[in-house]
């Protein structure tokens, strides 16, 4: 457990003793008003604290509130109708025991419940061959150490045999000390893929070129840092370009520009990137048949009826929340969920969104 888990822990302790204090009271039938605001100013104070000694004011206020909804305010529940007797007390008791469920099962069961998802993409007649092509996507391992859902995820894409695989980022996230010390399990972990059109990679937001390469190095994964590639498949070609992070840079605007004019009508192409955002680097009815990326983790919680609230992208969130979609005008997008959680100070939490590993097919 790191500092930050340990802050977290102690900051939910805290909440928790003081939900406690003005829960018993209440449920004693005593008034709480000056109870209340001293608790509130209290948390108020631990927040600016915390925030003081470097919690990330985004990511880190998530944190505190996901614990606070799943930990704090069941305990506050309990202890209403623990010590109370009314109606409003049982019920209280009641929607603590529902949040506290809420919080086992995004904490510990949805982020392992791992989904096979698969989407068939109609090509146009003059790229259509003999069969189909399969594509596996395995993307936002985002792993601190390698573990038995990420050598699931490996086992189980392989067992379809795709024909290519794409891996769009974010592997690891960690410190770098904890990578060295990785680093032959990574290895091991990505050279177990294989495909006959090849395993190929971009960067995403945890590993840069250097990184890449350093955890691909011995294995049949090959990195695209904008560049274009061309293998055949089956009957067909297929060419795949892949661009880094900064998808909005010269380079990765070249790569769209050659997958847009290179000639030729009977090779199938696509566009490979960790971010969903670059796909509007191309043009309206593309001559490329697909982007893949990953980034969004579905949103990581997906409300019923109304899909993830947030997704740090500039595509909607319908696309964001996964799968493949139509950004208008013929651009499609496949966006994996991917297969991990946001680390660092961001809270463990997968809900209505399960780990996905992919398996496009091309036809």
């Amino acid at each position: 457990m790191n500092s930050w888990s340990l802050l977290f822990a102690g900051s939910a302790a805290i909440d928790v003793g003081l939900a406690l204090w003005v829960a018993v009271r209440r449920g004693r039938g005593r008034r709480i008003g000056r109870q209340g605001a001293l608790a509130l100013a209290l948390w108020v104070a631990k927040l600016w604290l915390l925030v003081q000694v470097g919690m990330d004011p985004f990511l880190g206020y998530l944190h505190v509130l996901w614990l606070d909804l799943v930990l704090v305010a069941p305990a506050f529940g309990l202890a209403l109708a623990a010590t109370g007797r009314g109606r409003r007390h049982r019920v209280a008791g009641l929607a603590g025991l529902a949040l506290a469920l809420l919080g086992v099962w995004g904490s510990f069961v949805e982020p392992g419940r791992l989904l096979l998802e698969r989407a068939s993409v109609p090509l146009s007649a003059d790229r259509a061959g003999e069969g189909p092509i399969t594509v596996g996507v395995l993307v936002d391992l985002q792993f601190r150490r390698v573990g038995a859902q990420e050598r699931e995820a490996v086992d189980r894409l392989m067992a379809l045999r795709p024909d290519v695989i794409l891996l769009p980022g974010d592997v690891h996230q960690d410190s770098d000390e904890v990578l060295r010390e990785e680093l032959p399990a990574i290895r091991e972990l990505l050279g177990r893929l294989r495909a006959p059109g090849g395993v190929w990679f971009v960067e995403g937001d945890h590993e840069d070129q250097a990184e890449a390469r350093l955890i691909t190095a011995g294995t049949r994964v090959r990195v695209l840092d904008n560049e274009v590639a061309t293998v055949p498949v089956g009957d067909r070609r297929l060419t795949i370009g892949g661009i880094g992070l900064r998808y909005r840079s010269a380079g990765a605007r070249a790569v769209a520009s050659r997958l847009e004019r290179a000639p030729g009508s009977d090779d199938v192409r696509l566009l490979l990137a960790h971010r969903p955002d670059a796909a509007f680097l191309l043009p309206p009815r593309p001559r490329t048949d697909l982007v893949v990326a990953g980034h969004t983790h579905g949103g990581q919680i997906a409300l019923p009826f109304v899909g993830p609230l947030m997704a740090f992208t500039d595509v909607p969130l319908s696309v964001a929340a996964g799968g493949l979609h139509d950004l208008g005008d013929a651009r499609r997008i496949y966006v994996s969920r991917g297969v991990g959680v946001e680390r660092g100070q961001a809270p463990r939490v997968r809900l209505n969104v399960p780990p996905e590993i992919s398996l496009l097919t091309l036809r």
